[in-house]
């Protein structure tokens, strides 16, 4: 899959607000380049853009500053399907009220405590999140292929800690959240999808849990699992009055569950082949599920899942 192309909405102008906001003494633009974040194969579901600019500012002098742009795919999935789920409505939504808050109750007491980039706003009726360039602060990407070490496996389970902490405070002073970050994802005009990709993958699954010690056990689990996977995973996100509830976050579930987190990019991908039986769709599940850091990992894993009831149904 090569990369898409530049959305041509994106002008200099439009980020003049933006600008202001990050750079003292801001004057006016004199350059400004939008090139895609990431490389081909490493993001299917959005469009990740750097911005790079260079400011002139009222003193004479010139600055660089950067940003991070996600938009939508303009292909026929995301008009047909992704347009549905208000992705980009719970995502703005999240960073421009709900972190800020999340934020604010730590400030209370006394912490600083950060959930992410800032996040600024665009003159635009378009689908979008325009961040801050986290890598000005010397952060980078880990290759997700090898996984996170044990200090950051830390300092992510600390962070996850501390939003779920900051949303039941929230909830028990303010009430609940609104109905578009209940549910993240998990909405129901996603369910057919969702029980497509699952039975899609599940052959090239299956395959690979055969080479496993007590496959037998495994497989009976799984394949019952996958026949309902949608309904499961939709009834247990659900909200249970009698248990303690707090507001997940959505993109630390899917990158540490989905198999393809351990999978080499490939530019022959896009999402509606994850849900056809195309050839290229056939190539991506057999690199995901037969590479040997899936299943090194699956050798752990599985036996970790079974042994607590996670695929009992």
């Amino acid at each position: 899959m090569s990369h898409p192309e530049i959305p041509n909405w994106i002008k200099p102008h439009l980020f003049e607000k933006a600008l202001r906001a990050t750079v003292n003494n801001f004057k006016q633009i004199t350059k400004f380049k939008v090139s895609p974040a990431l490389a081909p194969g490493e993001n299917y579901a959005t469009f990740i853009l750097k911005i790079q600019v260079e400011v002139e500012l009222t003193s004479g002098l010139l600055k660089k500053q950067s940003f991070i742009l996600k938009v939508a795919h303009d292909n026929e999935l995301y008009h047909r399907e992704m347009s549905t789920w208000g992705l980009f409505t719970s995502e703005t939504g999240m960073y421009r009220s709900i972190k800020p808050e999340f934020e604010e109750l730590y400030a209370q007491v006394g912490l600083n405590v950060t959930f992410g980039a800032r996040s600024y706003e665009l003159p635009v009726n378009k689908e979008y999140v325009l961040l801050e360039d986290l890598t000005r602060r010397g952060f980078k990407n880990a290759k997700r292929q090898d996984c996170l070490d044990m200090e950051h496996c830390q300092a992510v389970l600390k962070k996850i800690a501390q939003f779920h902490a900051a949303s039941a405070v929230r909830v028990e002073r303010n009430g609940m959240f609104a109905e578009p970050y209940l549910y993240g994802f998990l909405k129901d005009e996603m369910k057919d999808l969702l029980q497509t990709v699952v039975e899609t993958s599940l052959p090239h699954l299956t395959k690979s849990i055969e080479n496993l010690e007590n496959h037998q056990d495994y497989l009976s689990q799984v394949t019952k699992f996958a026949a309902n996977a949608a309904d499961i995973v939709f009834g247990r996100c659900a909200a249970n009055d009698s248990d303690f509830n707090v507001l997940n976050h959505g993109f630390v579930t899917i990158i540490t569950v989905m198999g393809s987190a351990l999978c080499d990019p490939t530019v022959y991908i896009n999402l509606d082949d994850l849900i056809s039986n195309s050839k290229e769709g056939e190539k991506f599940m057999k690199l995901v599920y037969s590479n040997d850091r899936f299943i090194k990992h699956l050798k752990l894993l599985l036996p970790w899942l079974y042994n607590r009831g996670a695929l009992e149904c």
